[in-house]
């Protein structure tokens, strides 16, 4: 992990563990969502749809924001 070839963060430890941090909030929202939606009762019923899944959907949400859409547009801003 010596070579920095101007794409990466050059292996450093601590964007290592934000990365993977990143990628474990991504994981858990998308099994919470997935969940979630295999335990809905009645699928199309919208007043029934249950709570992980709304939390799953929130969480995926916020990681696709922060994972995509921030980096570029704070890659747009230079």
């Amino acid at each position: 992990m010596g070579q920095n070839s101007g794409y990466t963060h050059g292996g450093s430890p601590a964007k290592n563990a934000v990365l993977l941090l990143r990628a474990l909030f991504n994981l858990v929202g998308f099994a919470l969502l997935w969940i979630g939606l295999g335990t809905w009762e009645t699928p199309g019923d919208f007043a029934t749809v249950p709570v992980l899944a709304i939390v799953g959907a929130v969480i995926c949400a916020i990681g696709l924001v922060v994972n995509l859409i921030g980096p570029f547009l704070h890659r747009a801003k230079k």
